[in-house]
């Protein structure tokens, strides 16, 4: 199925080794992404691909630093994404190469409980 519309598209996915795709290919994927303010909704890494971003809008918090429009970030294979959108956010992503099975999300990690009196 060729999607008519960015809507159409998972998670604003539109091209790589995946369907619905404007182009069907393992080299890289292309996707144009909308996030509402907030923490990232997963925390995961790539085995194997790179994440190349451009935040078009908003502000990103990712891994300490914070990100505005025109800022690129880019994450290496087993780079956490922990971060946060500290506004309403557009980003491209470019991930190469397309390896569907190649997200592993990561538990957040629990609050140590702070001990008895406390």
């Amino acid at each position: 199925m060729t999607p008519k519309n960015i809507e159409e598209c998972v998670r604003g996915w539109f091209i790589g080794d995946f369907e619905p795709s404007i182009l069907r290919t393992k080299e890289f994927e292309v996707a144009y992404m909308k996030w509402k303010a907030g923490p990232f909704p997963d925390m995961h890494y790539q085995r194997v691909a790179t994440e190349y971003n451009l935040l078009v809008r908003g502000r990103v918090r990712f891994n300490g630093k914070v990100y505005n429009p025109g800022d690129f970030f880019i994450i290496e294979p087993y780079m956490v994404n922990e971060g946060e959108f500290l506004q309403y956010s557009e980003c491209v992503v470019v991930k190469t190469p397309s390896i569907p099975d190649d997200k592993v999300e990561v538990s957040k990690p629990k609050t140590p409980w702070p001990g008895p009196g406390v």
